[in-house]
């Protein structure tokens, strides 16, 4: 018998076991001193994002440029003010999915890199009314928009179209150009502090005015600048605060500037987190103009599902669609009411007047519009209605007159 058949005849005899799948080898590991294996070698090849844990799924959606399907950005690098390893946590929750986290077990803080952003543009807040949780930033739709500690550029342009000035002889039109420049880093406990020096530009186009009745002839431009400083906290328990200060300058620069030019602004707020989509808004806004105001910084927001957003706030509520992508990148379309206070030291040019008052402009606003991203930044076009309008002078009141509705036509872009 040869050799290769008789090698057969004996792997016939021992079985099937003969022919089964050998098992996988254990590792090599040499034994210790103690006689315990070592530890084997990490793998020369780490991933960056770990897979997301199976409890994803259950973790709301958190307002930032798009809902889910345009995919969340993967969290890599190491974690600040979390526990490593802790999982995507919303609001501090362990493995709560992609998110917010910052408690034990919560995940990776700001202030380090989140991976590629979506291809169509940076994350920035909608408003000061949604606080980080936690230290926190993501994608997604609902909830509150991600803090990017990156400086972002805002050019806004505006033209309210000619209405009729009441007892002037002509119509009253204006141009807004505004110009700011905002950033966000992070501030003590955790907050978020932010700096946004501005500049507006408000180019008047008629009435004229009859001197020598007293009428006061308004300037052709007026100046703001200024500055605004805010602090947003962190949010614990679903608990946060905000507060802000803005000082600025407003003339038309013809004269000397006195206190008439000089404004300080302020709000401060406090939100609550009564559930993932609604939070209570509670706090007051004030206006340092001719005629000094405090009103109400109050209401709620409302996220019910992910491409609604309904902030009922006063003064200025708005409403908030996530349209979908339109030429492959994400569009929002909005409805919004805004109230608006504005006022300037002027020279009136009034024989026997004064030399120096203050005019302030009033009006209440109707705006629909829609927003997009555009991989290099954000773009806006909106249109409404200017109502329940007038202008009103501090030395000179019996010279107030009204302005007739008309239509406003405003875009801008933010990079």
């Amino acid at each position: 018998m040869t050799a290769p058949a008789a090698l057969l005849l004996a792997a016939l005899a021992a079985g099937p076991t003969a022919f089964a799948e050998p098992s996988a080898p254990g590792p090599v590991v040499p034994e210790t001193l103690t006689g315990l294996a070592a530890t084997p070698p990490a793998p020369l090849v780490v991933p960056l994002a770990p897979t997301p844990p199976a409890e994803a799924h259950r973790t709301p959606v958190v307002r930032g440029q798009s809902p889910g399907a345009w995919g969340p950005a993967a969290p890599v690098g190491p974690t600040y003010g979390g526990t490593p390893g802790g999982g995507y946590g919303y609001g501090g929750t362990p493995g709560g999915g992609y998110g917010y986290g910052g408690m034990p077990g919560g995940g990776y803080g700001y202030g380090q890199p989140v991976g590629p952003s979506p291809s169509f543009g940076p994350t920035t807040p909608v408003g000061p009314e949604y606080a980080p949780p936690q230290f926190q930033e993501t994608y997604g739709v609902n909830g509150p928009q991600p803090y990017d500690f990156a400086p972002e550029f805002r050019f806004d342009a505006g033209y309210i179209f000619p209405a009729a000035a009441e007892g002037r002889a002509d119509d009253l039109a204006v141009t807004e150009l505004d110009f700011q420049y905002e950033a966000d880093s992070p501030g003590p406990f955790g907050g978020v502090f932010t700096v946004a020096p501005a500049y507006r530009l408000r180019l008047l186009d008629g009435p004229s005015a009859n001197v020598a009745a007293g009428q006061p002839r308004l300037p052709g431009a007026l100046h703001r600048l200024g500055s605004d400083f805010s602090l947003m906290t962190p949010k614990y328990g679903g608990l946060s605060a905000t507060v802000g200060f803005s000082p600025t300058i407003n003339s038309d620069f013809e004269d000397s500037l006195t206190e008439a030019a000089r404004q300080y602004d302020g709000r401060a707020a406090l939100f609550y987190d009564v559930a993932p989509d609604l939070t209570l808004v509670a706090g007051a806004k004030y206006y340092d103009r001719v005629d000094d105001l405090i009103l109400p910084w109050a209401g709620f927001v409302w996220r019910p599902g992910d491409r609604w957003e309904i902030r009922a706030l006063f003064p200025e509520p708005r409403v908030e669609y996530f349209y979908g992508p339109v030429w492959g990148k994400p569009m929002w379309i909005y409805a919004e009411g805004q109230f608006t206070r504005e006022s300037w030291q002027f020279s009136p040019d009034v024989p026997g007047g004064p030399a120096i008052d203050e005019v302030q402009f009033d009006d209440l606003r109707l705006i629909v519009g829609a927003r997009k991203e555009q991989g290099w930044g954000r773009t806006f076009l909106e249109a409404g209605v200017v109502f329940d309008r007038e202008v009103s002078f501090k030395k000179q009141p019996d010279q107030n007159f009204e302005v007739g509705e008309s239509l406003i036509l405003r875009g801008g872009v933010r990079f």
